[in-house]
């Protein structure tokens, strides 16, 4: 087995793992088709300091993807609701690794339905 096949498979062996409950509708910006996707969904504490140097405690939630599940790429604008509990994410930056993943920040947003 080679490097590249080794990190594809431990890549999936994770999302497959620590995926989320329900899953994620995953709806392309472009109007591509929604379809649903497995994800590794976790909200990171993080303090961001503000122009005056005053900090403020925020969440930044985001979802880890095999990039496989992906073949189009996820692109900035992608929605990505949250099956479990109904809520509505929008993908604001996408951060490929150099192997099979990619961590994707995203912005708790409203649906148009």
């Amino acid at each position: 087995m080679d490097f590249n096949t080794a990190c594809e498979r431990l890549t999936r062996i994770c999302v497959d793992t620590f995926k989320e409950r329900g899953g994620f509708v995953f709806t392309p910006a472009d109007g591509g088709e929604a379809r649903t996707v497995d994800a590794v969904f976790d909200r990171n504490h993080q303090m961001i300091e503000l122009v005056d140097g005053a900090q403020v405690s925020s969440y930044r939630p985001i979802v880890k993807v095999h990039r496989k599940d992906f073949p189009d790429g996820v692109r900035e604008g992608d929605l990505f609701i949250h099956v479990a509990s109904g809520k509505a994410y929008k993908a604001m930056d996408v951060q490929e690794d150099s192997g099979y993943a990619a961590m994707v920040i995203l912005h708790e947003t409203e649906t148009d339905a």
